[in-house]
């Protein structure tokens, strides 16, 4: 009795035994077949991008500007999303046609509210309190993502419809850059890209690029303005650091040295004006920040163009003659010999070993 017993017991835990195993074996291969219908999952090497526009009481210059955005192209290269903020200033208690303000404030609102954006995901913030064009800007980000670049919008911009394109293809070169350096310590001190024009001569045209591809002009220069900058995630982040800790140092101006700051960032500073630029320039004077920047491959054509509607610091309407946005395909020009993972700095535009000064009209 005891050996039949033995036996069963034996037989039953054999039975078990055999069950687990073809239930391990089964549940492997059906993990077998789901890893192979799912893409291998790598790291994204682009960097994630998002836009901001900064508005308040100018209706019609917001339409134009959401218009010309939604003429972007397409989604981007990896076919990740562009994030669009839309950032509502409130009412200015001290503005003198409080009615029309209000008016243009609502009328805003439904503007933004409207629109469609097919590029990613949207969001409205409307401020509860009147912040004024400085605060406008420095409220606007703070980076989470140090990898992320952001553009940022004032409502009286107008965009060219491969302004996308072209910012996609200085991100993916810088991309694939790093992929050939053994450290990131090259973009270190690049702060982002620069869109508004600017009027640049001296230049270089790279010299080891191979293949029937064009190249645009390109340079690292020590400008950057408020024209739809790209800003990235580290810059931005070391600005807003800086800036919180030098406002709390008692009667600091960010007074700057060079002879345009004081014919225009110190005299808006002395009076009083509504501007956060003189900030970013002293921050710039302080760091060895650069920016890229990008001549569109047709002459006298723009990446993207100011209308100065009246608004915060523009007083008066000024008829002025607007350039021409760029229009065409950028699918045959590069950004010169960045990509190439032998490069050596003197072979491609963006010269490590050169920083063009540039100085313009500055921005507010």
């Amino acid at each position: 009795m005891g050996n039949d017993a033995t036996r069963k017991q034996a037989n039953s835990l054999a039975s078990e035994t055999l069950i687990i195993v073809v239930c391990i074996l089964m549940i492997g291969a059906s993990l077998t077949v789901l890893y192979k219908k799912e893409p291998v999952r790598v790291e994204r090497e682009i960097a994630p991008l998002s836009f901001r526009v900064l508005t308040f009481n100018r209706p019609v210059s917001l339409q134009r500007l959401l218009y010309s955005l939604s003429n972007l192209g397409r989604r981007r290269q990896d076919n990740t999303s562009v994030d669009l903020y839309i950032y509502v200033d409130s009412k200015n208690t001290e503005c003198e046609s409080q009615q029309k303000q209000q008016r243009d404030i609502i009328r805003v609102k439904e503007i933004t509210e409207s629109f469609q954006w097919h590029l990613g995901n949207k969001e409205i913030h409307y401020r509860t309190v009147h912040h004024g064009l400085r605060n406008q800007w420095l409220a606007a980000w703070y980076p989470v993502h140090l990898m992320a670049a952001s553009g940022f919008f004032e409502d009286d911009i107008e965009v060219s419809s491969q302004f996308l394109e072209y910012v996609e293809k200085i991100l993916s070169a810088i991309a694939n850059r790093r992929k050939g350096l053994k450290n990131n310590e090259e973009f270190d001190q690049c702060g982002g890209i620069i869109t508004e024009e600017l009027r640049i001569n001296d230049h270089c045209y790279p010299t080891t690029c191979t293949g029937n591809k064009q190249f645009m002009s390109c340079f690292r220069v020590r400008f950057t303005s408020s024209w739809g900058p790209i800003y990235f995630g580290t810059f931005w982040k070391h600005f807003m650091d800086w800036y919180w800790t030098v406002t709390w140092t008692p009667h600091f101006k960010p007074y700057t040295t060079d002879n345009n700051g004081d014919r225009d960032y110190n005299l808006w500073l002395r009076q009083g004006k509504d501007v956060w630029s003189p900030w970013l320039k002293r921050f710039l004077e302080e760091t060895e920040y650069w920016f890229i920047y990008c001549k569109p491959p047709r002459n006298n054509t723009v990446w993207l163009r100011n209308y100065r509607d009246i608004g915060v610091n523009t007083q008066s309407y000024r008829e002025i003659s607007l350039p021409r946005l760029f229009s065409g395909d950028l699918s045959s020009f590069e950004i010169p010999c960045i990509q190439s993972r032998k490069l050596h700095n003197e072979t491609y535009n963006l010269d490590a070993n050169k920083t063009y000064m540039y100085s313009s009209d500055p921005p507010l």
